[in-house]
């Protein structure tokens, strides 16, 4: 890839690729999709300066691997579906970062729901989303469980009016 510098996209999914090695000669890939890999070093990522576009579903990445998801700063798309992170907080360092595709990790939406990061999360254990109210969210997963979150102030609903359908558990974050 040294020498790829007109590259604007490329998918080497399902290779056995373990390590990424400096893309910082391919100036202008936006697009990149590694999942289905095998990756123990994603340095290499963090020197593509027009990376926006990123997949690195399905391939082992824990915790630590999300450091260095959260230095690849021009990032507007990721999916790290199917890992095996439990905190990513460390990507609320990505400030152009739009989607987030977390669906089938340990990750629970509902703990990182006051933090002000403003991104449309894909997760396939929600099926119901939406705004309730002034800086507040609401979101139904698959068993049922309705999770408010945001900050700022709640509004009275009655029965007819609730902006969420019927849920069978209720957890409010604060």
């Amino acid at each position: 890839l040294m020498k790829a510098a007109k590259l604007e996209t490329l998918n080497i999914s399902e290779n056995l690729v373990e390590t990424v090695h400096s893309l910082k000669a391919c100036t202008i890939l936006a697009d990149l999709d590694l999942s289905g890999n095998w990756l123990m070093d994603l340095s290499g990522l963090t020197e593509a300066p027009a990376l926006t576009d990123l997949n690195v579903s399905a391939c082992e990445l824990g915790d630590p691997d999300m450091e260095t998801l959260a230095k690849i700063a021009p990032l507007r798309k990721l999916d790290i579906s199917y890992n095996n992170m439990e905190d990513m907080s460390a990507l609320f360092a990505l400030k152009e970062l739009e989607t987030l595709d977390i669906t089938g990790t340990p990750v629970d939406l509902a703990d990182y729901a006051d933090h002000p990061m403003a991104v449309d999360y894909v997760d396939a254990d929600v099926v119901k989303s939406g705004d309730c109210s002034d800086g507040l969210k609401w979101m139904i997963d698959k068993t049922g469980r309705l999770t408010i979150y945001g900050k700022g102030k709640m509004r009275s609903y009655e029965d007819v009016d609730a902006p969420w359908p019927e849920a069978s558990t209720v957890r409010v974050n604060r």
